[in-house]
């Protein structure tokens, strides 16, 4: 009995309708003049037909009425089905789109994928036979479409899902996965300039947005950090802003509602836009007019960041992106505070150790920093890796760690016998082998300490092959360096020339300059000038700097000695510790 009415309703609309009287009536007068000869003879014939049309018809229709819904549901559908022939030309199509087809005059798939050939029937066929759907684009639908295609008796049957909103996801997610993959193989470098907040921006900028706030939680709970947008150079920072915790700023949003949260200005006036989502003072400063229109909005842990104005804000897209993207740059900060705290740890492991290597012979920790700043500059002046460079503005103090293995060598105040020489000579080895057992019991070998052992090994080497200690046969083969007996290194040779590495010879003027400046127990500070001198030429032995350094070392320091001058001024000792004592005014350095 529920069905009755929706008859009812079906045999109205058929008695409305005028084309069943004109039917009705055709045929009665038709049978009217087969009967009698006259086309009114009686009205019978004309009421039988007219209710025999509204009865059938009436339930016709009723008894297909969930085929034409599911017909009207499909016609509003965004994708299109096509029936075409074995030539791809279109004879049948379904669809809201269809209304542009018409009017592209698109009536067949090549023209509607711009001549594609994956659109051909055969390849078609070859989907079909795959169970593989393909993706194409078409210009005249300005989007990428999934393709379902099944062969019948009356052609081809198509269907075209729009996948353009998925792919630009996949396209975006890709994006954030690069930049995963390139800060993650740049972390070094990131954690060192403390970027990652600028790539960030700019990652975000370059999706289309006209500005971000990027800012994390302090334990004072206020949020601190920068506006970034973009400019016609290429990206505006802000100042520092901090945004208190009881603020009402919008970028606290996502934290209170615990989601990503994307806002856009409704139809409603722009007061009640500001007074809902407001911002803070400072970033709509710096962001400038207009108000923005649309904002996204997220964190992870610490980290938040809040986008403004996008001018095709989608929701499907934009809220995964953002949960991507904020939880990338979360992780990447996250490692990079990892390799920040284990930096820290190895650096002072490097100055404890380079202290304890001086601290026989009573050698400030100035010295050490000096030594290093010397040898980062005049490395970075010749240019040498950047990673090198660094890394020796990190370990050159450490070049005398084997001295801890003799003391009391270094204690003496006098001057060393031979047998006394070779032992103090053995430091280099001493130090390398330190290292070595430093490195060794570890799997992977720390490339910093790599350095510092070769330095350690050679830094008292010569250019001109005069320096120590013995470690190659006449094939300039380095032996192993297992023996802490002097004896056992009798029969090698030193380093000479090219054989010693650079980053040696560079440490090697570096700490000979400083020690000529620096007042020991035995001698006095030399001034800058006279440390020039010596270097130049030593009147003990004779030899010049490029004897010692080499050439290219030495040129390189003669453009910038001005700057050693500098930085001795600037980091050295605000008193001597201790005085120095069998001061002669013409002595000079000792066991250089």
């Amino acid at each position: 009995m529920n069905k009755f009415p929706i008859f009812l309703g079906y045999l109205l609309k058929s008695a409305l309708s005028p084309v069943i009287y004109i039917v009705g009536g055709l045929v009665g007068m038709l049978i009217n003049i087969l009967q009698s000869g006259m086309p009114f003879y009686s009205w019978v014939p004309f009421i039988v037909p007219v209710f025999v049309q509204i009865f059938f018809r009436s339930w016709l229709n009723y008894m297909n009425r969930m085929t034409e819904k599911l017909m009207s549901i499909s016609s509003e559908r965004d994708e299109l089905s096509f029936l075409c022939d074995g030539q791809g030309r279109i004879l049948l199509s379904s669809g809201r789109p269809v209304e542009r087809l018409k009017r592209e005059r698109i009536d067949t798939l090549s023209r509607l994928f711009a001549g594609n050939a994956a659109a051909d029937p055969e390849i078609l066929d070859e989907a079909d036979k795959s169970g593989f759907p393909l993706e194409l684009h078409s210009p005249v639908l300005h989007g990428w479409f999934s393709i379902r295609c099944r062969q019948t008796d009356e052609g081809w049957m198509i269907w075209l899902i729009d996948v353009t909103e998925r792919r630009q996801l996949d396209g975006k997610l890709k994006g954030i996965d690069t930049f995963r993959r390139h800060v993650v193989n740049d972390l070094d470098r990131i954690a060192r300039d403390g970027d990652i907040d600028e790539r960030t921006a700019r990652l975000i900028l370059v999706d289309g947005w006209r500005g971000v706030f990027i800012a994390v939680v302090g334990e004072d709970g206020v949020l601190t950090g920068r506006v970034y947008k973009r400019s016609l150079d290429d990206l505006e920072v802000s100042d520092l802003i901090l945004v208190d915790v009881d603020s009402s700023a919008a970028v606290w949003q996502s934290r209170r509602d615990a989601r990503v949260v994307i806002e856009q200005s409704p139809h409603r006036s722009d007061a009640d836009w500001r007074r809902e989502h407001p911002l803070h003072p400072d970033v709509e400063a710096f962001l400038g007019p207009p108000y923005p229109s649309n904002f996204a909005n997220w964190h992870e842990g610490d980290y938040t960041v809040i986008a403004f104005d996008k001018s095709d804000l989608q929701r499907g897209i934009d809220i995964p992106v953002m949960e991507g993207l904020v939880s990338t740059a979360h992780t990447v900060r996250s490692l990079i505070d990892m390799a920040r705290a284990a930096d820290v740890k190895f650096l002072q492991s490097i100055e404890g150790l380079s202290a304890a290597a001086e601290f026989s012979d009573e050698i400030t920790g100035q010295h050490i920093h000096r030594v290093n700043v010397y040898a980062e500059t005049l490395a970075r002046y010749m240019g040498l890796d950047e990673d090198c460079v660094r890394w020796l503005g990190q370990v050159a103090a450490i070049h005398d760690i084997g001295k801890v293995a003799i003391p009391h060598i270094i204690k003496l105040d006098r001057k060393l016998s031979a047998e006394e020489r070779r032992e103090m000579e053995m430091h280099t080895i001493y130090g390398y082998q330190i290292l070595q057992q430093m490195m060794d019991r570890h799997p992977v070998k720390e490339p910093r300490l790599v350095l510092a052992a070769t330095i350690g090994l050679n830094h008292h080497q010569h250019w001109d092959g005069s320096g120590y200690p013995r470690v190659a046969d006449d094939k300039g083969s380095i032996n192993p360096l297992m023996s802490r007996d002097p004896v056992d290194y009798e029969g090698l040779r030193p380093l000479r020339g090219t054989e010693i590495p650079i980053e040696a010879l560079i440490v090697s003027l570096a700490d000979k300059y400083d020690a000529l400046r620096s007042v020991r127990q035995y001698k006095r500070g030399f001034s800058h000038e006279e440390t020039l001198a010596i270097l130049t030429e030593d009147d003990r032995t004779g030899k010049t700097g490029p004897d010692i350094f080499g050439p290219v070392v030495w040129e390189a320091f003669g453009e910038i000695r001005s700057r050693y001058n500098d930085i001795y001024e600037q980091m050295k000792d605000v008193e001597c510790p201790k005085p120095y004592r069998n001061f002669e005014a013409n002595q000079p350095i000792r066991q250089l």
